[in-house]
């Protein structure tokens, strides 16, 4: 008879975590594998709807001279295609960061280690992908992308570090709560 976790439930999210950090690090070697005027387009569809929500804001010209930035659309959006990349880089990597460390920690053989594990396979992980980029016409590889990666790997585990404190925090006190109601003594609130 077929049940519906054909493995036992550990495993099946197991698999679920696996596939996810498969997932993301297939997606950012889709994204590096792009020749520069893809990537470059890609960026500045982004750029451009960034710049629109930016200058639809109250006081929008105002805010964007504080940041020295131009407060035409025709300006704004290649001004801040960079930090578009550079966002992206980043956030890519948190991602990639928070489901690794998820997949080692519930992994026996790497649970005591899954932090380190995790921020030195995003670094190589990093590493290998701006060499790669060096193969991809009109691409370049970059120690500061490595180092951003990094950073962004890094921001991913202690995300799902403090999630992690939260819920056990979280767990610790309904299980004390229970403990509480299961053995009759109940708590009065002091007036």
């Amino acid at each position: 008879m077929l049940t519906r976790r054909f493995l036992f439930p550990a495993m099946h999210t197991q698999l679920v975590r696996g596939a996810l950090v498969a997932l993301i690090a297939g997606f950012i070697v889709q994204m590096t594998s792009q020749p520069a005027i893809a990537s470059t387009a890609s960026s500045q569809v982004i750029a451009t709807i960034v710049a629109k929500c930016l200058l639809s804001l109250p006081n929008s010209d105002m805010l964007l001279s504080l940041w020295g930035l131009p407060a035409k659309l025709t300006l704004l959006a290649p001004a801040l295609d960079h930090a578009v990349r550079k966002t992206a880089h980043f956030t890519e990597y948190a991602a990639l960061g928070f489901v690794l460390v998820a997949w080692l920690r519930h992994t026996r053989r790497f649970e005591r280690h899954a932090y380190w594990m995790a921020l030195t396979a995003g670094a190589l992980f990093a590493g290998s992908d701006e060499w790669h980029q060096t193969f991809v016409p009109g691409r370049s590889g970059q120690l500061s992308d490595v180092l951003l990666d990094t950073t962004g790997c890094l921001f991913g585990i202690l995300v799902y570090y403090c999630f992690k404190v939260f819920f056990v925090a979280i767990q610790k006190k309904r299980a004390s709560a229970q403990k509480r109601k299961s053995s009759g003594i109940s708590v009065q609130p002091v007036a």
